[in-house]
């Protein structure tokens, strides 16, 4: 009879609260309008999915989260591959061109929990994450105060990090084991860049500046909310 009762008012208190551990599928532009994601690096929207070509470009989530958490991702033209970060603890994936689902988490405990996704490869075409799929509730994300931007060619975008004897521009490349990235976590900070192999930073700052920044076109705000450029 007690178990019984129990269940009825769990019942009840769901019916009222809801489910805390509900499916969801949001956009990330709906994400970041309600304030439950943080966006890095350069990018820009594309309709409702946060697009770049940019390593370092990408989001963060966290929030009380269970089980599987699934984006759907569209890349156009070559390979990109994306770092995935949960809880602290990073791995790469790779996706191959149009649309595909990457799953970031299988089996979450229920709990809190942080997701960042990031481009690990730069100038490797358009990338457009879309949207996530996920179990419970999201929170706003705690975002650095210091943002840093780095101009550069290819030790800025990590290139060769992964090298292991046949290159391969796109498979042994990772910004997010790169000097960009080592020095904003030395820094507390979250940074983005502007760097492509081969170019030179006065290139980046002329005539290739302005290309990329066309393309990315949402810069990275301080704790003023102002654009660093």
């Amino acid at each position: 009879a007690h178990m019984a009762y129990g269940k009825q008012l769990a019942d009840y208190i769901r019916s009222l609260v809801g489910e805390p551990y509900a499916a969801h599928t949001d956009t990330l532009k709906a994400l970041n309008d309600a304030g439950k994601l943080v966006t890095s690096g350069r990018s820009k929207w594309s309709d409702t999915a946060l697009a770049s070509t940019l390593g370092a470009a990408g989001f963060t989530i966290k929030g009380d989260i269970a089980d599987d958490v699934v984006l759907n991702v569209k890349q156009a033209d070559n390979m990109v591959k994306l770092a995935v970060t949960v809880d602290g603890a990073m791995r790469t994936v790779e996706v191959q061109p149009g649309e595909s689902t990457v799953t970031l988490a299988a089996g979450l405990a229920r709990g809190t929990h942080t997701i960042t996704v990031r481009r690990a490869t730069s100038d490797t075409g358009m990338t457009e994450l879309q949207s996530i799929e996920y179990c419970g509730t999201l929170t706003q994300p705690e975002k650095k105060t210091l943002q840093i931007e780095f101009l550069g060619d290819s030790i800025t975008v990590g290139d060769g990090m992964l090298w292991a004897g046949n290159y391969d521009y796109v498979k042994d490349q990772n910004t997010m084991l790169g000097y960009a990235a080592k020095t904003a976590a030395k820094l507390n900070a979250d940074f983005s860049m502007v760097a492509h192999s081969g170019i030179t930073t006065a290139g980046m700052l002329t005539s290739q500046q302005q290309s990329y920044t066309t393309a990315n076109e949402t810069l990275p705000l301080n704790s003023n909310g102002k654009q660093i450029v």
